[in-house]
């Protein structure tokens, strides 16, 4: 019986060496997708003129640094100019949460998408499958201080809308084998950087961008109703008294202690640090030299009892300040919300001529359905209104065939123990995203 058993597994073995040496009808490995490469550069800043207004970019009122770090990707295939073929652009904003201090160091995640998310294979791959064009991408490295420009002009940090819309574009188109015209670039972010992308596409040069998307992305600030608005009550209790552990009209902690941090990056209370950032970009203090100057004087209690709408996100004389729409007892401050809300997507679209951009730009934009920072009801609020201004949305499915007067919403799910929040599933969304604009990137620069 033994022997028996053996000749058995005599007979296995040599059936499995032999089908292991016979040919494969598939190769095991497929041919590797060529590299693109992706180039880190500083990009300086340092005495640059925002020419139309006559100030500088970066003003250093508050301390920023000059210096800013650039992520270039080149496509396989790419040369310098004159040696090769030219290449359209795509310019990825980065989200909330990256912190720059005086020397130019960053924390957080200023390097998402090359980093975390693996772009540069995933745009490897789509190029070598012929999904997309082959094409440059640009990461920018812009945060302030607080965590968040939300690519903004700022009298207190720094004039972030113009780094992007007329001196970095120009320097990548000088620096870089593009094509020239707003047809050949594409602008996008995920989170605040969506916001941005379409803020530069409704209020910026008309000529620099020709489509645009965010993913995930802060798009109609105020309450539409279900209570999610930077303006809600989920946002005044849950983000600026709940994280601060202070009940409301609790006025001297609210006012005093809690919510001023020696440094942003010290702390997780994401919610107030998006309020705070908010606050900075959007409603800075006028006249930041007598509040410079009454700080220095160690006036700050005196400011504070006489302004509650002053508030600093530092205990720093440096640090100007900004007003704040919200009161220690959660109601609303309309004289500074307003301001805000000049800010505002929803708003903006109010305006015809800023509506009218859409005329000639795809925008695709999308949210996941368990976003933890509320972004999915400001997303079904802007597809409200733009429902009203522009008509129905193209159906979730294909991009293909998309008229330049249409455009796309998708809402994304998770799956039990990994929800659709605000971060996950974006590797995802950045493949359909290069897939969208990929469409609409002219390779022949027609203006």
């Amino acid at each position: 019986m033994r022997q028996v058993k053996y000749v058995l597994l005599a007979i296995f073995l040599g059936a499995f060496l032999f089908s292991g040496c016979s040919k494969r009808k598939n190769p095991a490995d497929p041919t590797p997708a060529a590299q693109g490469n992706v180039v880190f550069q500083p990009v300086f800043f340092r005495n640059t003129l925002d020419t139309a207004n006559n100030a500088l970019i970066f003003n250093n009122l508050r301390p920023e640094p000059a210096v800013r770090r650039v992520r270039v990707y080149l496509p396989p295939g790419y040369q310098p100019r004159g040696q090769g073929r030219p290449f359209p652009t795509l310019y990825l904003l980065h989200d909330f949460g990256v912190y720059p201090d005086v020397a130019g160091n960053i924390t957080g995640g200023t390097d998402t998408y090359f980093g975390f998310y693996e772009l540069a294979h995933v745009m490897d791959q789509l190029i070598a499958a012929g999904e997309i064009k082959p094409m440059i991408v640009v990461q920018t490295d812009l945060a302030n201080f607080y965590g968040g420009s939300f690519y903004t002009n700022s009298t207190s940090t720094a004039r972030f809308f113009t780094a992007i819309d007329s001196f970095l574009v120009d320097h990548i188109d000088r620096t870089y084998n593009t094509v020239f015209g707003r047809r050949s670039r594409a602008v996008s972010g995920q989170g605040m950087g969506g916001y941005g992308a379409l803020k530069l596409v409704l209020t910026g040069n008309d000529t620099t961008f020709g489509s645009v998307s965010a993913l995930s992305a802060p798009l109609a600030f105020g309450d539409s109703g279900s209570g999610m608005g930077f303006q809600s009550p989920f946002y005044i209790s849950n983000g600026l008294f709940a994280e601060n552990g202070v009940a409301l009209s609790d006025c001297v902690r609210f006012r005093r202690d809690t919510v001023l941090f020696p440094d942003p990056r010290l702390t997780q209370k994401i919610r107030t640090n998006i309020l705070f950032a908010l606050g900075a970009a959007l409603s800075p203090v006028a006249d930041t030299a007598l509040f410079k100057q009454k700080l220095t004087q160690g006036r700050r209690d005196s400011l504070l009892a006489a302004m509650p709408e002053y508030f600093q996100f530092s205990k720093s004389p440096k640090d100007p300040g900004f007003l704040f729409p919200i009161t220690c007892n959660g109601t609303i401050i309309d004289s500074v919300w307003r301001r805000w809300l000049t800010h505002d997507i929803k708003t903006m679209l109010s305006d015809p001529s800023k509506a009218a951009r859409f005329d000639s730009t795809p925008f695709y934009f999308s949210c996941g359905l368990q976003d933890e920072l509320a972004m999915l009801d400001q997303n079904r609020d802007l597809l409200n209104r733009l429902i009203q201004v522009r008509g129905s949305a193209r159906r979730a499915g294909s991009f293909i065939g998309m008229g330049r007067d249409q455009f796309y919403y998708e809402e994304y799910s998770g799956y039990p123990g990994y929800p659709a929040d605000h971060t996950t599933f974006i590797s995802d969304q950045l493949a359909k995203t290069v897939k969208f604009h990929s469409q609409f990137l002219d390779t022949a620069g027609v203006p």
